[in-house]
């Protein structure tokens, strides 16, 4: 009876290190689970506040785009009157509102919060098509400026005989500038929201 007794508590020793080693490896799986679900839950939050943000700035590159099309023909038509600038001729407001059109468009799909292999693909598409809408926000300012002097020193060759029309090529100028200048610092905005959720996941 003793000898039964001894060989049951020997058998139990030699199952003690294995029993403590399933328990601890057990218990190093809940600790990494923990630590993996609160990482997902303060990840989260920025995220979407991020993602939220993406949306919204790919809202006003359609916004800002829609304007700048609208402007752009008023600018045409203005310059086919006024003979003054040569920014209605080369359509600048036409053409780079459809391209910030297109950037909003592309930034919907690109601003979800849950971040797949397709939302990744379109905001590396919107990133570099932001990028390309600031240095066009760039060429707006510089260009339009440039047609702004150049109806001025007009206005200064005319002196009395300057047309009330010249005054408002000015003035559409002028809101295409500041429609350019709004798109430059959008354009500079939206890739680093875009560049956010991925630094996010590579943490």
């Amino acid at each position: 009876m003793f000898t039964w007794k001894r060989r049951v508590l020997v058998f139990h020793l030699k199952e003690l290190p294995l029993m403590t080693y399933v328990s601890s490896s057990l218990l190093v799986q809940k600790i990494r689970k923990l630590s993996t679900s609160a990482s997902k839950a303060n990840t989260a939050e920025p995220s979407a506040k991020v993602a939220n943000m993406a949306r919204n700035l790919a809202m006003a590159h359609i916004f800002i785009g829609f304007l700048l099309i609208c402007f752009g023909i008023s600018d045409c038509l203005v310059e086919l009157i006024s003979f003054c600038g040569w920014t209605g001729r080369a359509y600048f407001g036409i053409w780079i509102g459809i391209w910030m059109c297109i950037t909003g468009v592309l930034g919907i799909p690109a601003s979800k919060a849950e971040r797949t292999r397709s939302s990744n693909a379109f905001a590396g598409v919107f990133m570099g098509f932001s990028i390309t809408s600031a240095v066009l926000g760039g060429v707006i300012i510089i260009c339009y400026s440039l047609s702004i002097a150049q109806c001025r020193q007009e206005r200064k060759d005319l002196g009395d005989r300057y047309p009330p029309y010249y005054v408002l090529k000015i003035a559409i100028n002028a809101m295409i500038i500041i429609l350019g200048i709004v798109e430059f610092v959008i354009g500079i905005w939206a890739p680093i929201c875009c560049c956010v959720p991925m630094l996010m996941l590579c943490s």
